[in-house]
């Protein structure tokens, strides 16, 4: 068979935010923005033609367009207190809207529509910072193509209209500092996700054929921390530079094999070294490793 896929994404964004002054130390901030989203996957199968080995067969039962159309709105409201002059907090509150229509050519029609209330925080304090912020996103229109991909009739792929939208947690702490006196500069960053509603592929195996469906579940956890540290060495036009590095990643992703559920989890480190020498800013030389 000849699967014939064609995917066409288009939206647009607005935004804008305005700031109130309340006094010396607070101020009050709201932010807005909307999407509107208009996303179309469109699959026709054909069958190979044995009169001229065209395929130019279509298979109505195979072959379905999916439209989904809406929109997303976002509205933020944070006070802004300066309570030292090295103490910055941002308490806020996070409302989202989702709005979708999802019609398709020989299916029902049907809307999707979605309210979420949450707080966020913003943290900064001289060289640190810390943020927490709640998001929200629709699933793909791949993955609520009700229409089989049986390309491989050993592993088919199913679709689901009835996903929900992903809801994510995200925390990130920071710290960059650069000591002049010493010439030393070291940073430190770290993100994390925890992601409910995630959409996770299901699989069924049964007379040795694999049967892959996009399903909601809870608990996908990310965790990305990078950090370094440099020491210049500086002498009249010349400047030598060495510093060590390293990012790692942590993630907790769910297995769903014949429903029974299990946790994935991997972890990944790589440290690296780095040397630099300038002479005078028109001769520089680099090495990197890492592993």
């Amino acid at each position: 068979q000849l699967r014939d896929n064609n995917i066409s994404n288009f939206g647009v964004y607005l935004s804008t935010n305005y700031t109130e002054p309340i006094s010396k130390k607070l101020s009050l901030r709201f932010a807005a923005n909307a999407n509107y989203i208009d996303n179309e996957n469109a699959l026709y199968t054909f069958y190979k033609n044995p009169l001229n080995q065209a395929y130019d067969i279509a298979v109505p039962t195979l072959s379905e367009t999916v439209a989904q159309q809406g929109y997303k709105a976002n509205g933020r409201v944070n006070l802004r207190w300066k309570a030292t002059k090295d103490l910055l907090i941002q308490p806020g509150l996070v409302y989202n809207i989702i709005g979708l229509e999802n019609s398709f050519s020989k299916y029902p029609s049907f809307n999707q529509n979605f309210q979420f209330f949450a707080a966020s925080l913003n943290v900064n304090y001289k060289a640190f910072s810390f943020n927490y912020t709640p998001s929200f996103s629709e699933p793909n229109v791949t993955y609520i193509q009700p229409v089989a991909n049986n390309t491989n009739p050993l592993f088919v792929q199913l679709g689901n209209p009835n996903l929900l939208p992903a809801r994510s947690h995200q925390i990130g702490l920071n710290l960059y500092k650069y000591d002049t006196k010493r010439n030393l500069s070291y940073s430190l960053n770290s993100n994390g996700t925890l992601q409910n509603d995630a959409v996770i592929m299901e699989r069924t195996i049964s007379s040795g054929v694999q049967t892959s469906t996009p399903v909601n579940a809870d608990g996908i956890l990310r965790l990305h921390i990078n950090g370094s540290i440099n020491k210049d060495f500086k002498e009249k036009t010349r400047q030598f530079t060495i510093g060590a590095s390293f990012f790692s990643n942590i993630n907790r992703n769910i297995v769903s094999v014949n429903s029974i559920r299990s946790y994935l989890r991997t972890f990944q480190v790589s440290p690296s070294l780095n040397a630099r020498i300038n002479l005078n800013d028109k001769f520089e030389l680099g090495e990197r490793y890492s592993i």
